[in-house]
């Protein structure tokens, strides 16, 4: 082998060692920066986690669903009971329990739904001495058991009351004078709203055609329905002003339908019997009223009727009836989530009449009754 050839192979190895020796570098220098990227993860970890703030943890449905809980006020017509009297459900036990009342009662309503001191009642019998063959409305002092009789607004049994812990105003709605309470089918313009002042036993307001008012949180704007849609009455003008028609409601509105306001004035529920639905709307302002739909639950399968939100807004109860043909069947109050399509709570009503149920009231706890079952 010449002498070149000698040095052209030392070189050939010289370069093979050089290269070995590049690629045991490369993987050393690699192997330094995943350790250290690792650690750096880790000590970031341990700074984060330790700085106070954590990243909320992912859950589920199960654990945002709210517990029913209080007790749901509620009218009825059972086939052991002539007329319409007041039942409340414990919505934790399932326990159902009547009032012990001296006749027939059209609605109820407490003036505070956390703690119940004052009902207010409609019915046909006057519950003191001064009594008439006209019912009306009354207020039941829960803590001394006085019952009060407000002359002003004697007349057809009222429905609907709404109490305003704001303004100490009532508002409900009744059949008109000049309509008999046997006319059958009733249209909503047979039907007023009411708003008096319970303090001083006056009318304040009058409104034709209307049903189920229901308060602003502030007392002073006034929520009812009409047959041309949603209306809005301003206490400070007098005036009512339309905030959504039928076509926006999605329903056609009749003495069916039914309405009811957060306590805190952010959601309004809305029922259609005839189109077995129900309609949630988040409300961004009451001044001007602005709402937008937040959920719609459709079914036409089942009627969904008379919706009352929770105190805490969180869910809302209503009433179910399966429809087979023109006949109703099955009826039971159902508890549903008010954010998402999840049914917390049923009790069956087959002991009453389907068309004859009527949600009044939610309240904080439970009603203390004695052992007759009066409050």
């Amino acid at each position: 082998m010449s002498i070149q050839n000698k040095e052209n192979l030392l070189t050939s190895k010289s370069d093979v060692q050089n290269n070995k020796g590049a690629l045991s570098l490369n993987r050393v220098f690699i192997i330094t920066v995943i350790s250290l990227t690792l650690l750096g993860v880790l000590i970031g970890y341990f700074l984060y986690t330790t700085s106070g703030y954590q990243t909320p943890a992912l859950t589920d449905d199960a654990e945002l669903t709210p517990v029913p809980y209080g007790t749901l006020m509620f009218t009825a017509s059972s086939d052991d009971v002539l007329g319409i009297y007041s039942f409340n459900l414990d919505v934790e036990g399932g326990t159902l329990k009547k009032f012990d009342t001296q006749g027939p009662i059209a609605s109820t309503e407490f003036t505070d739904k956390f703690n119940p001191t004052t009902l207010y009642f409609s019915a046909s019998t006057i519950y003191t001495a001064d009594q008439s063959d006209q019912g009306g409305l009354h207020s039941w002092d829960l803590s001394s058991s006085t019952i009060k009789y407000y002359k002003s607004v004697v007349g057809n049994m009222e429905r609907d009351i709404n109490f305003s812990p704001s303004t100490g105003l009532v508002a409900f709605s009744r059949l008109r004078e000049s309509i008999a309470s046997t006319t059958e089918p009733r249209q909503i313009d047979d039907y007023e709203v009411v708003i008096m002042d319970p303090a001083q036993d006056v009318a304040v307001e009058i409104i034709q055609g209307g049903l189920y008012p229901r308060w602003s949180p502030t007392g002073k704007t006034l929520l009812y329905l009409t047959k041309d849609g949603l209306y809005t009455f301003d206490l400070s003008t007098l005036q009512g002003s339309k905030v959504i028609g039928p076509n926006e409601l999605g329903v056609v509105v009749t003495p069916s339908t039914a309405m009811d306001v957060s306590v805190d004035g952010k959601q309004i529920v809305i029922t259609s019997q005839g189109s077995g639905g129900v309609t949630v709307f988040d409300v961004d302002s009451w001044s001007p009223l602005t709402l937008q739909v937040a959920s719609t639950l459709e079914d036409p399968s089942k009627f969904y009727f008379n919706p009352v939100i929770s105190p805490d807004g969180a869910m809302y109860a209503v009433i179910v009836t399966d429809k087979v043909g023109d006949i109703f069947i099955n009826p039971r109050f159902e508890v549903r989530a008010m954010q998402y399509d999840a049914i917390l709570f049923s009790e069956s009503l087959d002991d009453f009449d389907p068309e004859k149920i009527y949600i009044d009231d939610w309240i904080v706890g439970a009603i203390v009754f004695s052992e007759e079952g009066a409050v």
